[in-house]
């Protein structure tokens, strides 16, 4: 069976860890994991992988950006796959224009990300079995919550204080990452309350793009509400 290398690039390290690991079960199959665009330019350069997994929405280049690059870089592209947690027909579209093989929606089910990726970047394979680090990376999140929490406390206090752009775009991607992750995990209620945290701050973000009065006020409820889900899942481990 040929070796069919895998080059993943997401930065939340719990997506990085699940689909990894999913992958890695299939025997013949090698995952490079990388949290940034720039590390995983640097690695194709030195050895052009068969599939390339994207996540769509990074800090900084967002996943068209460094699926450019790559591709300036590597000129014949693999078959791409796109990870995203966006409900958005457009940005599908986009991104099938754009190459790519195929976009698989966040949260997903890490018992069948590895055959949907290998489906849609090489030829079928059998099933592979359930991997245990899966419950122990499943285990990791619920055991930085309290710290993840912590640090969107901290985000949400200092907005409170006065408003400030960097601090809520630093709280949007955060509750973005945690709503993926925990999708990924089957916590929906945490998974949807951090999404209502994040669809919150961006309405306020939209608002003073636009020179209009920031309500910081309106956050509130969904932070309470994302703390009362994160108990929940935090007690649930």
């Amino acid at each position: 069976m040929r070796a069919i290398s895998v080059l993943l690039v997401d930065d939340d390290p719990f997506i990085r860890e699940v689909v990894a690991a999913a992958l890695s079960v299939t025997p013949g199959v090698h995952v490079q994991s990388f949290a940034s665009g720039e590390d995983a330019l640097a690695s194709a350069r030195v050895a052009a992988p068969d599939i390339i997994v994207l996540d769509f929405t990074m800090p900084g280049a967002d996943g068209l950006a460094i699926h450019r690059d790559l591709k300036a870089a590597l000129g014949d592209m693999p078959p791409v796959i796109f990870l995203t947690a966006r409900e958005d027909a457009d940005l599908v579209a986009r991104l099938r224009a754009a190459g790519a093989v195929g976009v698989l929606a966040k949260p997903f089910d890490p018992s069948a990300i590895a055959d949907e990726i290998l489906k849609l970047g090489a030829s079928p394979r059998k099933a592979a079995p359930r991997d245990t680090r899966l419950d122990a990376v499943a285990a990791s999140f619920r055991a930085s919550l309290p710290q993840t929490m912590a640090q969107i406390d901290r985000e949400w206090s200092v907005l409170r204080r006065e408003w400030q752009a960097p601090v809520a775009a630093s709280l949007i991607m955060r509750a973005h990452k945690l709503a993926g992750a925990a999708g990924l995990f089957k916590l929906h209620e945490l998974g949807n309350a951090a999404r209502a945290v994040e669809v919150a701050a961006v309405v306020q973000v939209d608002a003073d793009r636009r020179g209009e009065t920031v309500d910081v006020a309106g956050l509130e409820p969904a932070v309470a509400a994302l703390w009362a889900r994160a108990i929940e899942a935090m007690g649930k481990g």
